[in-house]
């Protein structure tokens, strides 16, 4: 028998058909990733590191899988290239249509090249608190123990969030 394993994915949107591209996304990780368990609401946020005219829209989600870490990983950017996104030329951050990021796999703590988890910029940016904070399953952060209420109440970043859709349900 299979282990599965629950795994908390971050997902964003800020080209041409926002919701769509989440849509899609979903779509293709319950496919070929696992069973989507729990949906945060999608959160629409202003860019951070970069100019842009379109806020993206970020949501959370948690999925049941036997993929381990790594193949996640490279399920994950299977389905963002599918989806349409852009080799980066540089290390500068842009526009994209889909970017979906492994923010926890379990309680697991992984540090290598190519993979960190916990994500490690998660607990700075809001677009992603707020929605892992309706859905997490871990309380805490598997790393330093904080609870995730406290990472959104003690979070610096100061970027425009808002609570634009209640329930992905009716588009997916």
């Amino acid at each position: 028998m299979e282990i599965v394993n629950r795994v908390i994915l971050s997902l964003g949107s800020n080209i041409e058909d926002r919701l769509n591209y989440l849509r899609l996304a979903l779509q293709k990780l319950d496919v070929s990733v696992g069973r989507i368990t729990s949906k945060s609401s999608i959160y629409e946020s202003e860019a951070i590191g970069f100019e842009s005219d379109i806020p993206f829209f970020n949501m959370c989600i948690e999925v049941e899988t036997i993929h381990s870490p790594q193949l996640l990983l490279l399920k994950t950017q299977q389905i963002e290239i599918e989806i349409g996104r852009k080799t980066k030329t540089t290390n500068k951050f842009e526009s994209r249509k889909i970017d979906i990021d492994v923010i926890f796999y379990e309680n697991r703590i992984i540090e290598s090249e190519t993979l960190n988890i916990p994500h490690q910029q998660y607990q700075f940016r809001k677009f992603v608190l707020l929605p892992l904070q309706e859905i997490s399953f871990l309380k805490n952060d598997p790393k330093t123990g904080v609870i995730i209420d406290d990472l959104v109440i003690n979070c610096d970043d100061n970027s425009t969030i808002k609570k634009t859709i209640f329930s992905i349900e009716n588009f997916y």
